[in-house]
C-alpha cells in the first residue's frame, strides 16, 4: 500500500477533513493552515461600484519587500502549501510583486495570483517566467461599455481579453475567470461561461456581497428581492449549472437564498481553521470578509504566525465566527469550503473537489 508523503498538499487536505469538523467546535484547529491569502497592497486602478479600496490613499503602512521575505519564510515554516497572491486594489501596482512571489515559488511553495487583468498584457513575460498554478482574473462583462459601468474603467474588457489571450497565445492555459453575479451583469455570465469553455478556461462567479470589500451595500438588498430579478436569476443560474463551471452546483442555487435573507449562515464557516489572511499592513487576519474584527496580531509584533494562530485572540475570533457574530456572506471561495468540509456534502461533493485539486495540481 502506498501512503500519502507527509509534506504533500494532499496530505495535509486529507488530515484537514477528519481533524476540522472534528475540531471546529474547540475554536483551536488541531492543525496549522493550509492556505495563505497574502495582500501585498492597498493601490487599485479601477473604480468599482461593488468596493471602495480604490478609494484609499494611504499605503504608507505597507510591508516592505523584505518584510514579505519574513512572512514567506514563516508561513514555510508553519506549513503552509499553497499562497495565493492578491491585494486589496490590484497586485501588479505593486511594483516588487513579481519578486515577492518568485521568493515564494524558490522556497517550494505553490503559488496562484489574483488579478483584475487590466494591465495584465505588460506582464506576460513575467507570468510565463513565474508560471502559478493559477491566474485568477476578474471580469465581470463581456462589453466594454458595462464594464466601464460595473468596473469605472474605459475599453476595460478588451484590454482584459487582451491579456488573457495573450498568455493563452503563449502557451500558459491554468486561467481561471472570476465574476461577481450583480443585478446589472445576468445577461452577461452565460456569455463569459462559453467564451471560458471555448478557450478551454475555468470559470466561476460568486454572489455580489452586501457586506465587506470596505463598504456596506446593505441598502441594495431590496433590489435583489424584485420577483422581476429573482425570476432572471433562477434562470441564469439553469443554464450556469447545464455546463462546466468551478462552482458546485450547491453554491449556485444558494445565492437566491442568500439575496433573501439578511443573515445567512446554512453551513458552519471553518474559514478561520483553514486559512490565514495577511493584510497589507501586516495585520493577520482569520477571515478577509470580517477584516480588521478578525484581526489576531501583526507579523511586526514579533510573535510567530504559529504563535497567532492558536492564541487566545484567534480563538476568540473562531468563536465569534462559530456562533456566527460575523457579517454573513456568500462568497465562493469560503462558501464553496465550507461545502466541501461539511459532514452533510462531504462524501456527494468529494468528487468534485477532486477533480479541481487534480486541475490545479496536477
Amino acid at each position: 500500500m502506498k501512503y500519502i508523503p507527509k509534506n504533500t498538499f494532499l496530505y495535509r487536505e486529507v488530515t484537514n477533513h477528519i481533524t476540522i469538523p472534528l475540531g471546529f467546535k474547540k475554536d483551536i484547529p488541531p492543525v496549522s493552515p493550509s492556505v495563505a491569502g497574502l495582500f501585498l497592497t492597498k493601490k487599485c486602478n479601477s473604480r468599482c461600484k461593488i468596493c471602495e479600496y480604490w478609494k484609499n490613499k494611504n499605503f504608507h503602512d505597507e510591508l516592505t519587500s523584505k518584510d514579505w521575505f519574513e512572512v514567506i519564510d514563516q508561513l514555510k515554516e508553519s506549513g503552509i502549501k499553497i499562497i495565493n497572491f492578491t491585494a486589496d486594489g490590484e497586485i501588479f501596482t505593486r511594483k516588487d510583486a513579481f519578486e515577492i512571489m518568485h521568493y515564494a515559488k524558490q522556497k517550494g511553495l505553490q503559488i496562484s495570483v489574483n488579478t483584475n487583468g487590466l494591465v495584465m498584457d505588460r506582464y506576460i513575460d513575467q507570468l510565463l517566467n513565474l508560471n502559478p498554478m493559477q491566474i485568477q482574473i476578474s471580469l465581470d462583462a463581456f462589453d466594454d461599455n458595462l464594464y466601464e459601468s460595473i468596473r469605472g474603467v474605459s475599453h476595460g474588457f478588451s484590454r482584459v481579453k487582451q491579456g488573457i489571450m495573450d498568455l493563452k497565445h503563449r502557451g500558459y492555459n491554468k486561467i481561471s475567470v472570476g465574476s461577481v453575479l450583480t443585478i446589472d451583469n445576468l445577461d452577461e455570465l452565460p456569455l463569459l461561461q462559453n467564451f471560458c469553455i471555448e478557450q478551454g478556461f475555468t470559470y466561476r462567479v460568486t454572489a455580489f456581497q452586501f457586506q465587506g470589500f470596505n463598504v456596506d451595500n446593505r441598502q441594495l438588498r431590496n433590489l435583489y428581492r424584485t420577483k422581476g430579478f429573482l425570476h432572471k436569476l433562477d434562470k441564469t443560474i439553469d443554464v450556469l449549472c447545464s455546463k462546466p463551471m468551478n462552482n458546485t452546483e450547491i453554491y449556485l442555487k444558494a445565492i437566491k437564498n442568500y439575496y433573501l435573507e439578511d443573515k445567512y449562515h446554512p453551513l458552519d464557516c471553518i474559514v478561520g481553521h483553514h486559512k490565514i489572511f495577511i493584510l497589507p499592513d501586516g495585520d493577520v487576519s482569520l477571515c478577509n470578509m470580517m477584516r480588521k474584527n478578525a484581526v489576531i496580531g501583526n507579523v511586526l509584533s514579533g510573535h510567530s504566525l504559529i504563535e497567532l494562530w492558536t492564541s487566545e485572540r484567534a480563538k476568540e475570533v473562531r468563536r465569534d465566527i462559530r456562533l456566527k457574530k460575523c457579517p454573513s456572506c456568500w462568497l465562493s471561495c469560503f462558501a464553496e469550503d465550507n461545502i466541501r468540509f461539511s459532514p452533510r456534502h462531504m462524501i456527494t461533493q468529494l468528487p468534485y473537489f477532486v477533480k479541481k485539486a487534480v486541475r490545479l495540481l496536477g
